[in-house]
């Protein structure tokens, strides 16, 4: 898999982008399906951009062409929703894959600082709500 750094705030794995907005949020776009060498390098992307924020910082993942983990993959999606730097999880997306994916990694997590929407709009809405 190759990634390709954009600039500092904006890398792709494969067709999976991550970015760091000025709002210090990432936003992630997953697609297709997920073995543990590309969430390993899904992995090193978004640390380098939590180590760019320096502090707390939302997520929000969309996944309507998400395929599905590996067990492997999915050990590893849970490491990163629980690094310390990780703030709140907003997760969207409308397919019945993309539903289920997202209450799966909801449900690795015990944080309750976890969401899942149908629309990119009431995701962001969730993730500015005070905590």
């Amino acid at each position: 898999m190759s990634t390709n750094k954009i600039n500092e705030k904006e890398i792709f794995v494969g067709e999976n982008r991550f970015y760091l907005g000025e709002d210090n949020i990432i936003y992630v776009t997953v697609e297709g399906e997920f073995d543990v060498k590309l969430v390993s390098e899904m992995e090193d992307a978004y640390y380098k951009l939590i180590n760019i924020s320096g502090r707390k910082t939302d997520v929000l993942v969309e996944n309507t062409r998400s395929g599905k983990p590996s067990q492997e993959a999915r050990a590893v999606f849970k490491k990163m929703i629980e690094h310390e730097f990780t703030g709140k999880v907003s997760v969207y997306g409308t397919n019945m894959v993309s539903r289920i994916l997202a209450a799966f990694i909801i449900g690795l997590s015990n944080d309750k600082n976890m969401h899942f929407s149908k629309t990119r709009q009431k995701a962001i809405k969730w993730l500015k709500e005070p905590d």
